[in-house]
């Protein structure tokens, strides 16, 4: 299929920084896609799950719109990131490879996925694997596809995030990562929390469990005010 017969559904574009995992901080323009095959009960961003998307535009227009965010804010700055979330951004994944290949490589991309399905075609993109443990509410079957996560965890630049509330979920990461084998090194934990109260109040503890195992540990700034 060519560029201008793929659509983008489009909840919304905007610049800001990224707020989580190894790039927090980094300017970064994001597209938040609409849907997601999951419902996590800690979802943060249930306006892009339900309803229609606040906009349907071809592959030329998100670009379009993503290069003038940029702008808008950082300029004509060399370092341009574009962060593509959801909802489930795979869910579009050809159309988000087409907008990964216009950008590379001036520009690094990042996607956000559940680890579900594989990026098939960004690959040398950063890919950012936040899988579903048990307190996202859900069946394992519908949120741990372990030979999509076991791929995942080959590509180059892939990292994974795990959202963890106590001791319990903690220990499921170490069996998730012993049987997908995901390196240490590529391993972030990050306190469940929609509310800064909650995130301040876990945000030790979680961080003391992540150093125990030689982990990374990944606040959550846009929750917490910094960025949006």
């Amino acid at each position: 299929m060519s560029m201008s017969g793929l659509e983008l559904r489009v909840n919304e574009v905007f610049t800001s920084r990224q707020g989580e995992g190894p790039s927090a901080g980094k300017e970064a323009t994001f597209v938040r896609l609409h849907k997601c095959n999951l419902r996590c009960v800690f979802c943060d961003t249930e306006r892009a799950l339900v309803g229609e998307p606040n906009m349907v535009v071809t592959i030329k227009q998100a670009l379009t719109m993503i290069a003038t965010s940029w702008m808008s804010v950082y300029g004509a700055s060399v370092n341009k990131r574009l962060i593509v979330t959801g909802g489930e951004p795979l869910l579009q994944r050809l159309a988000v490879v087409e907008v990964a290949k216009a950008l590379r490589p001036e520009w690094d991309v990042e996607v956000e996925t559940n680890g579900t399905i594989f990026p098939e075609g960004l690959e040398d993109c950063q890919i950012n694997c936040s899988p579903k443990l048990s307190n996202a509410g859900m069946r394992p079957g519908a949120r741990i596809v372990p030979a999509v996560l076991v791929g995942i965890a080959e590509l180059p630049q892939s990292i994974f995030k795990f959202v963890v509330n106590d001791l319990d979920r903690v220990k499921e990461v170490e069996g998730l990562v012993k049987k997908v084998g995901i390196g240490a090194d590529r391993i972030m934990l990050m306190p469940e929390g929609a509310d800064v109260e909650t995130l301040e109040q876990r945000s030790p503890q979680v961080k003391k469990w992540a150093n125990e195992r030689g982990w990374g540990f990944s606040s959550r700034l846009h929750i917490l005010g910094n960025y949006r």
